[in-house]
Order: C-alpha cells, then structure tokens, then sequence
C-alpha cells in the first residue's frame, strides 16, 4: 500500500509539467485488457485462476481525479502492473508512446540505490570527490525516498516484491532518475550540509558489478573460476551452452586440489541455458532432481499479437512434437518432466551460493536445486526469481489495445518444487546488506563474509 501511494504522489506532483499525456480513459483500455490476459492467460495462475491480478492498480487509476496523466507517469503504473503479476520474465519490450519522449541525456552524478536511500557512489573524476558516499537527501525538492519508491516499481520480481528492482535499478539508474524528472535540464541535489546544482549530462555513469581482481584459473565467455584465500569461486553471469564443458574443467581442476570450500556466486546472473543449469547442478548434488514445464488450461493464444501466436505455436511444436514421449496429462494441464541424476563424483565439500535480485530464470533454477537437497548455505540478498519455480518455455508476446506498448508474456509454467508454495526468491541464511563504503571502496562483503564464517568454523 505504501508504494501505491508514493505511486500516486508521483502521478498528482508529475501530471503538470511532464508534457506528452494519456487519457485516463485510454489508460484504463490498456489495463482492463492487461488484467483480462493475466487472469485468463499468464502462467502465474496455472494452479489458481486469478489469484495474481492487477485490480488494486486499477482501482487506484480510476479514482485518480485528473482525467489524464502523462506518458512517463504511465510507464511507472505499467511497472506497478509488472510487479502486481509477479514475473519477472514479463517485461516491457516496446513503449511507442514513451520513445516519442526518449532523449540520451543522463542524471549527471553516479548514484546507487541502497536499501531504500540514495547516495553518490565513487565518482571518476575528481570533481565531485568530496560528495562521494553521501546520502542524498532530495533531488529537484523531491524526497528521495519518494523517489526511491517510485523508480522500485518499474520492474518485477518472482512471486511479487522489489527484490529484482532493488539490483536492476542501479544499472539503469542515470538513465531512470533523467526519465523520472522528465529529462530536466537542470538538478538540483540536496544533501544534509549542502545543495549543488548540476547540468543535464550526455555521459551514462550507471553503475557496473564490480569484478574480482583475483586471477582467473579457468574462463568461458564471462564466466570464471579462480581461488580466494583457498576457497575456490565459480563466477557465473549466465548460462550458456559452453558452460557445460566449462564446469568439467573446473570441477576437475576442484578435484585435483582437493579444495574442501566451494563459492557459486550468481550475483548478477539472468539466467540463460537451461542445460548448463543442470549441468552444474549436476557436480553439486548427490541425488537426483528434476524440474516440469507445465502447459496450463489457460487461453494464452487469445490475447497474443500475431507474432506472439507463432512463437506460441512453434514453442507447442517443440515439446507436444519433440518432447512428446515425456509428456503426461495433469489435472492442471500437459505436463512434461526432465529428471537428471548427479554427477559420478560430484563435490563433497562445503557449497556456499551468493545470490541477490539479478538472480532469476536458469540461476534460480540452481539455487531450488540446491535448497531443496540441502547441499549450500546461502548468502547474500533474496533472489529476483521464485523458489518453487517461474514462467517462461516460451515467451510470446501481446500488444495493449490503446498505447500499442509490446508486453513479452510467458506461456508456460516451469516448476522446480511442486511441494512449496514460495512463489517468490530465496532469501539466503545470512543477508548481507551492501555499504555505500563497500561499493566504493571496492569490498565484497558477500565474499569476505564467507572466507571469515570459514575460518571460524575451522577454529
């Protein structure tokens, strides 16, 4: 409730002066038809029609008192509509509306969003040196955490929540906060022992995960194992199909050191190849798993533009034709399950999985996995992707009737535990929160936590 109303105080405080605007009218076509697809259609009602909706978004829109509101202003309800379904693989991927207002230019300080506040990260040059690491208190007089709430409703997550938001905004922040005002031409930034004010800025300073500077063992594409105070570290960014003879080099060379300590870090990571997912999985556990794509009773097809309903048809083509032997009828639709055995000398030492927001789709698939046979402790921030599984197998897409914005929109449910309710990520045993001291400074807390649980056990 409380981010609805920082919502709205966006829409009351923005519809003035942000130029190009929507009938609420036109708003509430869009909607009804959004609402119509998720309940009748989005995978996240495989088990229960209707329980994920967007009703309260759409009442909140219909009592607004102005009969319209500008473009940007809607991009954010279309946020709050991503993160009421509660999928983080339902995405906007066009906005016609909002690329007639698009201009390249950026919130000029490098900033960070951290637990609910915003500060100025490290800066590269020695201009603002002596702001760095402070907490900004308003921008343009607007509350930063008013702000905050706002920009933590432009994406989803598993299951509902921010958790996704919380990392994904930080990459896009420069570009957001520059949105978010209307692509002012001038900021005034207020802190709590001064106020500056700055210039438009052409130069993106979005902020990047910071890379280890330990040297790499072993590489593939972005992935990478090396070893840290004689722990050893696999950092994964994705998945893809290479990672599968990746993992057999590097779990070899694991072996050959005989190290007892092992780091997944899936900070960051998006997801990506299935079966790589598995293949890791595989020389991690000591029983088997297996995960289902479900076909729900649902009338996807009926909301899908033209191209949404060829992907759908050539993804029915690739497991009802190519799968058809693993495939079974269920109460709640056809279903078809993927069962994998471990490796033949899987890793017997201790597993520690790093995760946060980013963590979603084939990384979350990992880290079920590993939940549910008790083989890692985990540490970090809860994950963006859901625990009992997610929506994706194919990704159709469905256009909005009035605004013509392109919503990428799952078809299939994929369930990695269908004796858990969690529908939302992981929360890990120890959560650590990340300092604007750290961030600048270079420090992974995640991993030093680590390295220093180790040592106390081995005392």
């Amino acid at each position: 409730m409380f981010k609805l109303i920082c919502f709205c105080f966006l829409i009351f405080s923005a519809s003035g002066f942000f130029g190009q605007n929507i009938s609420k009218k036109d708003a509430l076509t869009d909607l009804h038809f959004l609402n119509e697809a998720v309940i009748n259609g989005h995978p996240v009602n495989y088990a229960e029609k209707g329980k994920f909706n967007i009703n309260n978004l759409i009442t909140t829109v219909s009592n607004l008192k102005e009969d319209s509101f500008s473009v940007i202003a809607y991009r954010f309800y279309l946020g709050n509509a991503l993160q009421q379904i509660g999928c983080v693989h339902t995405s906007i991927v066009k906005n016609p509306l909002l690329e007639k207002q698009r201009r390249p230019v950026y919130f000029p300080l490098k900033v960070v969003c951290l637990n609910g506040k915003l500060y100025v990260a490290g800066q590269s040059t020695g201009k603002f040196k002596e702001i760095e690491g402070k907490e900004i208190i308003a921008v343009n007089t607007e509350p930063a955490e008013k702000i905050v709430a706002s920009l933590l409703s432009y994406s989803a997550s598993d299951g509902g929540g921010t958790a996704f938001a919380k990392e994904s905004v930080n990459r896009i922040l420069p570009a957001l906060l520059s949105l978010y005002f209307n692509y002012s031409k001038e900021y005034s930034v207020k802190f709590t022992d001064r106020e500056i004010v700055l210039a438009e800025s052409e130069k993106n300073t979005a902020s990047v995960a910071g890379i280890s500077n330990a040297v790499s063992l072993l590489e593939n594409n972005t992935n990478r194992y090396y070893i840290k105070d004689s722990i050893a570290v696999i950092k994964l960014t994705g998945f893809s199909k290479s990672d599968v003879s990746f993992f057999n080099k590097v779990f070899q060379e694991i072996d050959k050191t005989k190290i007892k300590n092992l780091v997944i870090d899936l900070r960051g990571n998006t997801g990506g190849n299935r079966k790589a997912a598995v293949s890791l999985t595989k020389h991690l556990v000591d029983s088997a798993f297996s995960y289902s794509i479900l076909q729900p009773k649902l009338k996807t097809g009926k909301y899908l533009n033209g191209k949404g309903k060829f992907f759908l048809f050539l993804s029915k083509l690739k497991y009802n034709v190519g799968d058809i032997f693993k495939g079974r009828k269920t109460k709640l639709g056809r279903e078809f399950r993927y069962k994998y055995s471990p490796a033949k000398n899987p890793f017997n030492g201790k597993v520690f999985v790093i995760t946060d927001g980013l963590t979603v789709s084939a990384s979350t698939m990992v880290t079920s996995w590993l939940k549910q046979s008790g083989k890692a402790v985990f540490v970090g921030r809860q994950s963006g992707g859901g625990f009992n599984g997610n929506n994706g197998g194919s990704f159709p897409l469905l256009t909005l009737p009035f605004s013509k914005t392109v919503i990428k929109f799952p078809a299939y449910r994929l369930i990695l535990d269908p004796n858990s309710k969690q529908t939302d990520g992981i929360i890990p045993d120890f959560v650590i929160q990340t300092t604007i001291s750290d961030l600048i400074n270079g420090v992974d807390g995640d991993l030093n936590f680590i390295s220093d649980l180790i040592k106390k056990e081995k005392n």
